[in-house]
């Protein structure tokens, strides 16, 4: 494995996430870089710099901490070595396999639209802030048992008449199928 490549596919087109972690652009793995030679400089070199400004002639010595970052930033940057984040990959796993159910339930008419919307995160952003949507889920909420499947149907189709979710919920089973496969994939690999 090269250093500062995906350990996937080699790919050095890696897009940082937040902190330490990062996504190939190639393979779309999750990524997270280890705590290379520079970083243990980077720690050791500030005990050890006073005494090694001593040691540099009056001219010099006010350029070799501005070297010595320069070199640590290299260092730091051009040398890292990158494995797959297995804690991000596991929780990109459980999302899927929980969007996954939810949409199998849904397709299975064992849950219904609006349960199916207040689960489902793609649908909690776009239908869910609907104030429509959000006085049918209060209604569904604060009623007893809540609605049933069937008024919870009609109540959605009311509202929207064009819209399937049926659909929507094979194309989630389908994605979600998919990423999972892929993501597996990146397990096997590592």
């Amino acid at each position: 494995m090269k250093l500062g490549t995906c350990p996937c596919c080699g790919s050095r087109d890696l897009q940082k996430v937040q902190g330490e972690e990062f996504v190939c652009q190639a393979c779309k793995a999750p990524l997270r870089f280890t705590w290379s030679a520079a970083h243990g400089i980077g720690i050791v070199l500030p005990l050890t710099l006073p005494n090694l400004m001593q040691q540099f002639p009056e001219f010099i010595r006010y350029g070799v901490p501005a070297v010595l970052l320069a070199v640590l930033l290299v260092l730091y940057f051009k040398y890292r070595r990158f494995h797959l984040d297995e804690i991000r990959l596991n929780e990109l796993l459980l999302e899927l396999q929980h969007d996954l159910q939810l949409a199998g339930k849904f397709s299975a008419r064992k849950t219904g639209v609006l349960d199916f919307i207040q689960q489902m995160n793609g649908l909690k952003n776009t239908y869910g802030k609907v104030p429509a949507i959000q006085t049918l889920l209060r209604e569904h909420f604060n009623r007893v048992g809540g609605f049933n499947i069937e008024e919870q149907s009609r109540a959605f189709s009311g509202l929207y008449p064009d819209i399937d979710l049926n659909q929507f919920s094979q194309q989630q089973i389908s994605f979600a199928q998919a990423e999972i496969e892929r993501l597996r994939a990146y397990s096997v690999k590592a």
